[in-house]
């Protein structure tokens, strides 16, 4: 659909080789393209999981997460996803103010498909990799309030994606919220 020509087997074996070699690799995904399903997604969330079993920390491969996939002017699907119902910024200062995973945007694919590729994609930004209990701990003695609380949503982050489980997702709609008040925690 976005013509990369890279393959699944491709990413995981330069996954090993770069591992093997101690050359850390980050990967980032996308999703949300029109006709996507929730078995597309799943089929990504598997990648990840391969990817993980691999590199074992993020020291080694970097998962960056799930992000949804905005179109840009002048690529074909940008053509495509107004004929479905995207309605593109007008200026400059529109573009601007767009953000990824912004759920208004997407409307080439249903809402409770959208809902949940938002919340699978603040949970693999955040519950990819487990937090250190003592990273918390220490950020709650020394004051860092902020940076203590986004751990412990990590921590919730990190469950979800462990046992596979992106129903009823409060704590996900409240990192959403960090994000966009606190930037610079996330």
């Amino acid at each position: 659909m976005i013509h990369k020509d890279c393959k699944v087997e491709d990413t995981i074996e330069a996954a090993e080789k770069l591992v093997q070699a101690s050359i850390r690799m980050s990967c980032n995904f996308m999703c949300s393209f029109p006709g996507e399903t929730k078995e597309d997604i799943e089929e990504t969330i598997k990648v990840i999981h391969k990817l993980r079993k691999i590199g074992k920390t993020s020291n080694e491969i970097h998962i960056g997460g799930i992000l949804m996939y905005l179109p840009y002017p002048g690529s074909s699907l940008f053509y495509k996803v107004i004929k479905l119902g995207f309605i593109p910024p007008k200026s400059l200062e529109e573009w601007g103010r767009v953000s990824l995973n912004d759920r208004r945007i997407v409307r080439w694919l249903n809402k409770e498909h959208v809902n949940y590729i938002h919340t699978i994609s603040h949970i693999t930004r955040g519950g990819v990799e487990n937090i250190p209990n003592r990273i918390i701990i220490k950020n709650l003695l020394t004051g860092k309030i902020k940076r203590a609380g986004w751990g412990m949503l990590r921590k919730l982050a990190y469950w979800r994606w462990q046992h596979q489980y992106f129903k009823f997702p409060l704590d996900v709609e409240l990192m959403a919220l960090v994000r966009r008040a606190y930037p610079e925690i996330s």
